[in-house]
Order: structure tokens, then sequence, then C-alpha cells
């Protein structure tokens, strides 16, 4: 028997690193404009989740990791390579989590 289950990172944001984000991304009008519009659009997309059964880890924006990030490994500051600093950061955290079971 396991105890695993689905589990998804979800950017996590503060007003302030909200305003941030928009700042550096190159595409930021692909995301909400407001901190408020992403807030309400986030609580839905979570509830969604839970409803399904789906474990969510909160990533919370960091301006200066996610810089950091994207000199490492030369990509671009945008919506998708953010989206790939969640992926690793959920691994990291599932990796970490199995060995504290261990």
């Amino acid at each position: 028997m396991t105890d695993r289950f689905p589990v998804t990172g979800m950017p996590w944001y503060t007003p302030e690193t909200y305003g941030q984000l928009l700042a550096m991304v190159e595409d930021a009008t692909e995301f909400p404009a407001t901190f408020e519009e992403w807030l309400a659009r986030a609580e839905k997309e979570l509830d969604e989740f839970q409803m399904r059964g789906i474990r969510v880890l909160r990533i919370h924006f960091d301006a200066n990791a996610f810089s950091a990030w994207t000199r490492e490994y030369g990509r671009e500051a945008n919506a998708h390579n953010y989206r790939l600093m969640i992926e690793e950061a959920v691994v990291r955290f599932l990796v970490a989590e199995g060995n504290e079971r261990n």
C-alpha cells in the first residue's frame, strides 16, 4: 500500500511580491493585472485542486531566487520558466519529505 497521492506546486504571492514579479517578467501581460485579480483566481484554483484530492504546495515568490535561477540556467524571466522553477521546488520538497520518512 502507498501513501502517495497527486501533488502540485502553486505560485504564491503577497501584494509586494506580485508587483516584483510583474516588473521582472517579460510576459507580464500573461498574468492578471492586479494582485487582487490573481488572488481571486488562485483561491479558485486552490479549491478546485483540493476538491480533486490534489495536494497543493504553495511556493512563495522570491524575486532574488528567481533572478538567480534564471541566470544560473541561462533562461529568460517569464511565466514558463517560473513554472519550471516551481516544479523543481516541488521535487526538492518531495525528495526531502521522502528522506524524512526513511
